[in-house]
Formats: C-alpha cells, sequence, structure tokens
C-alpha cells in the first residue's frame, strides 16, 4: 500500500511512521539476506512475497501471488513467521 500510494503522490508518512506499522518487505530484507548481482556496496535488495514464501517454506503456491486473496494471506503468513522469529519451514505445518 504504502508504495503504490507514494507512487500518486499520497502522504504515507502517517502510515510508515505508526508505530504498530510493519512492512514484510522491510523486515524480511536482512533476514532472508538477498544479494544483488553485481552489486558491491549496499544492503540486502528488498525480497518479493514469492522470496519470503519460500524461504519460510510456507503453504502458498506462488503461481497464485498476484491473485489479491493469495497475496493477503501470503502477507500474512509471512507476517506470522517474522513475528513467531522461528527457522526457516517451522511454519509449513500449522500456518493454515
Amino acid at each position: 500500500m504504502p508504495c503504490h500510494a507514494m507512487n500518486r503522490g499520497l502522504d504515507v508518512r502517517p502510515l510508515r511512521d505508526h508505530p504498530r506499522c510493519v512492512c514484510t518487505m522491510m523486515e524480511s530484507a536482512p533476514i532472508l539476506q538477498l544479494r544483488v548481482a553485481g552489486r558491491r556496496r549496499g544492503g540486502f535488495k528488498w525480497p518479493k512475497l514469492s522470496e519470503c514464501v519460500a524461504y519460510y517454506g510456507l503453504p502458498v503456491d506462488p503461481a497464485g501471488l498476484h491473485d489479491a486473496r493469495q497475496d493477503v494471506l501470503a502477507t500474512s503468513l509471512v507476517y506470522g513467521a517474522l513475528r513467531k522469529g522461528g527457522p526457516p519451514g517451522s511454519l509449513a505445518a500449522n500456518a493454515l
């Protein structure tokens, strides 16, 4: 939501700066530690939702992503994995 809102020139600071706001993409970047080929400096790349789902071994069909319902399900499972802080694949058995 904030990325799309910023692209349209909307002020997203109230969302971004809210103490309970969590961006699963930003929170996952240092955990997944994905590198961009050829980049020598800087932080990690922002992970795609499909990369987060694969990393945590979540029961979401990657082919279904980009469908609103599947994206919400996948994002909520990634959020749960971030909150739980368990090793990759630890939520696959009991996520649904």
